[in-house]
């Protein structure tokens, strides 16, 4: 063969092998065209709770992929792939008060296009609660203490004293809570804590603390211990007030109207502030009924009378006397309301002793035998001796009795030129 024809035979032969060769790639390349870029996701949202969590998405994918989150506190994993994936996505606990979305997006991108999927997740808000007021002051008498309550999910609403009593007690959002405080039935200043609970699990709270203060009674620059007996208030403290014009003596015979207590036991006048912190001042009828003397006009019809007494406040009845011994009365063997009972009780029946004067003209002096009495303003009798004009007047008073056989009180007669310890009686509502 010639070399001619053998050159053309080897060209002939790469003609077709490039032919082949190139036919092949051809079809590679169709084959690469035709793979359509494909991806799909499981859910396209999902929920998780203020306290985060976990959502897992199953990712279906024909090509590399990648995975993005538009907020950086979340975690996803994987980040990218080749195909197919179970993708976690971690949320954290948020301090955000308000519900928030969170954007997890897929993207896969091709030749001619571009594919995204996203996935929105929702997550609660955090529970918040709050109170209009941290603290609130109430009188002994008590109150209605108005709250108000802002919160963005359900809540419960608890005091630490079931006296106190709350309306509403539960809400799902805001509301005004009143919390009302009865009176006081402690000798002391109280607190109440009034909590806000939004539950028990994240224990999400506010707090209001009520102080309801110890019952007393200001007159002048003092003010007394006071306490309920029945539905009425007392003072348990007798009254050391002095009022304007007035002067206190310590010599049962001038006609001062408010007189220093008296030591029965030791036959002494007690001076000293402690003294008298004690057993208070002695005043004489017309003093402690706020006039300038008891005539024969207007005997009987101070009954009930304010007299001494604070605003709101007035000189004990009979009838409101008799009611207070009544709490404790021993008929059979006292005869009357046991002094030890009133202590008990919370009555506190210490007198400052007995400014004895029988009538308008007669004697004063302590008197040394008699304990003493709490003066009422209920009127016994009004006389006048034509003799002598020498006046009688009494009213009635809670007598104090301490004898070997007796240690009482009860009801007698007392003169109101003499001079007894005061205590003062709440008005009736």
């Amino acid at each position: 063969m010639s070399l001619d024809k053998k050159t053309n035979k080897i060209i002939k032969k790469m003609k077709r092998i490039y032919l082949f060769v190139l036919a092949v790639l051809m079809m590679a390349t169709a084959c690469e065209k035709a793979v359509t870029p494909e991806m799909s996701v499981d859910k396209t949202t999902a929920e998780v709770g203020f306290e985060g969590g976990m959502v897992t998405i199953s990712l279906t994918a024909n090509l590399p992929w990648t995975a993005t989150c538009d907020n950086s506190a979340v975690t996803v994993s994987p980040t990218s792939g080749e195909a197919n994936a179970n993708v976690t996505v971690t949320v954290p606990k948020t301090a955000v008060v308000s519900t928030q979305t969170i954007k997890v997006t897929f993207t896969m991108v091709g030749e001619e296009e571009t594919i995204t999927k996203n996935v929105v997740i929702t997550q609660g808000a955090a529970p918040v609660i709050s109170v209009d007021k941290s603290t609130s002051d109430v009188s002994y008498e008590g109150s209605a203490v108005s709250i108000a309550v802002t919160a963005n999910m359900p809540w419960t609403a608890t005091c630490d004293n079931s006296a106190v009593t709350l309306a509403p007690a539960s809400g799902d959002a805001a509301a005004t809570v009143i919390a009302t405080v009865p009176e006081s039935t402690s000798d002391s200043e109280q607190t109440f804590t009034v909590s806000f609970v939004i539950t028990a699990d994240v224990n999400v709270k506010a707090t209001t603390i009520i102080t309801q203060e110890s019952p007393g009674l200001k007159i002048g620059d003092d003010t007394y211990k006071i306490k309920k007996f029945g539905d009425r208030w007392w003072m348990v403290e007798n009254l050391r007030y002095i009022p304007s014009g007035k002067s206190v003596s310590s010599d049962p015979t001038t006609e001062s109207g408010i007189w220093y207590p008296f030591d029965v036991d030791d036959d002494v006048v007690m001076t000293s502030n402690e003294d008298v912190k004690k057993y208070g001042y002695l005043y004489d009828a017309a003093t402690a009924m706020g006039l300038s003397e008891i005539t024969e006009a207007n005997s009987g019809t101070f009954e009930g009378a304010q007299g001494i007494c604070p605003s709101g406040w007035h000189v004990p009845t009979q009838a409101e006397a008799q009611a207070l011994l009544d709490l404790v009365w021993d008929a059979e063997t006292q005869k009357g309301a046991p002094t030890v009972a009133l202590e008990q009780l919370g009555f506190n029946p210490v007198v400052g002793g007995y400014r004895y004067k029988s009538t308008s003209i007669g004697t004063a002096s302590y008197q040394t035998v008699m304990p003493g009495y709490f003066i009422t303003s209920t009127k016994n009798s009004y006389s006048v001796k034509e003799e002598t004009g020498a006046v009688t007047s009494q009213n009635k008073g809670m007598m104090k009795t301490n004898t070997t056989t007796y240690k009482r009180f009860t009801i007698a007669n007392t003169s109101n030129f003499g001079g007894i310890s005061v205590r003062c009686i709440k008005n009736a509502q």
